[in-house]
């Protein structure tokens, strides 16, 4: 038996490594917007480290491996060498890290080294906010019933379908306003409607109610059917827990774009009212006309 199981063990952790090396050539390919670099690999994995003979093939690739590092690296898009280089020298003059210009995200131009004209409404901010909030809170609530031993179940009727929380000892209507005044348990199928009391009959009709205490008296069924709700129950959770952390990614992102590019057009404002008040104390005005278009917003 210990045999077996190591190699079982032994053949999954190579087939996660296969999909792990996949999933990460997949995210560079992603990010570069290329599949520059995961071609590149694939062919030095055949070829080793065969250099390539042609001179201007060996300089385009190296120029375009260079260009894809530096997409990887910060995630900016741009299209050229020569513009890369132009955004890097902008950004020394401004005295801007490039993670700092990364951050921006699509509010910033790399072609032409400057902020969007204009950046996203308060009220776009706000509703961004508001439906992150809300994402999250769904969020919290999927991964809660992800663990949950109540399932979700319906009657069906020829007028109707209404949910219902089904465990393994109690059911209570989906929708309540009192979950405990609703609550029906199985040592309450034993008693007569009336003895019962509202608590029993209020959240369920009689018909309802008798074919609930029917399910409670085999515990065997009634497990089976919670097992098999759960099981489509937490596929589905997951699903939805998963395009939810998809949306939150894409919400944050843009939230906090918005809020480096503002940190951004506060530093260049600063930074250019700097450098013009320097030249008009130390120059002349004509002097300090060519220090102000020195400093450029602009590549």
């Amino acid at each position: 038996m210990d045999s077996v199981s190591i190699s079982t063990m032994s053949s999954l952790l190579a087939m996660f490594a296969s999909l792990s090396a996949v999933l990460v050539l997949g995210f560079v390919g992603l990010r570069t917007r290329s599949m520059h670099l995961p071609m590149y690999r694939l062919w030095r994995f055949f070829h080793g480290n065969d250099v390539v003979s042609d001179f201007e093939i060996q300089r385009l690739v190296a120029s375009a491996t260079n260009l894809m590092h530096f997409r990887s690296m910060y995630g900016i898009r741009v299209d050229t060498l020569a513009q890369c280089h132009r955004l890097i020298a902008w950004a020394r003059m401004h005295e801007v890290e490039m993670p700092a210009v990364a951050a921006c995200g699509e509010l910033f131009d790399p072609i032409h080294c400057q902020l969007r004209e204009r950046l996203p409404t308060v009220g776009r901010r706000l509703a961004l906010a508001v439906s992150t909030l809300l994402a999250i809170a769904l969020f919290s609530a999927a991964v809660m019933a992800l663990f949950s031993q109540t399932a979700l179940v319906r009657f069906t009727s020829a007028s109707e379908q209404r949910y219902f929380l089904l465990g393994s000892d109690a059911a209570r209507p989906l929708w309540s306003m009192s979950p405990s005044a609703s609550r029906l348990q199985g040592p309450d199928c034993g008693k007569p409607l009336a003895a019962a009391g509202p608590q029993a009959a209020s959240g369920f009709t009689p018909e309802e109610r008798n074919i609930l205490c029917k399910v409670f008296e085999d515990q065997a069924q009634l497990m089976a059917t919670i097992d098999q709700a759960l099981f489509a129950q937490r596929w589905l959770l997951a699903g939805c827990a998963l395009l939810l952390i998809f949306f939150l990614k894409m919400s944050t992102t843009a939230l906090r774009s918005i809020a480096a590019a503002e940190d951004l057009q506060r530093h260049l404002t600063r930074r250019l009212l700097f450098v013009n008040a320097s030249d008009a104390v130390s120059s002349a005005s004509s002097a300090s006309t060519s220090g102000a278009s020195s400093l450029r917003r602009t590549c």
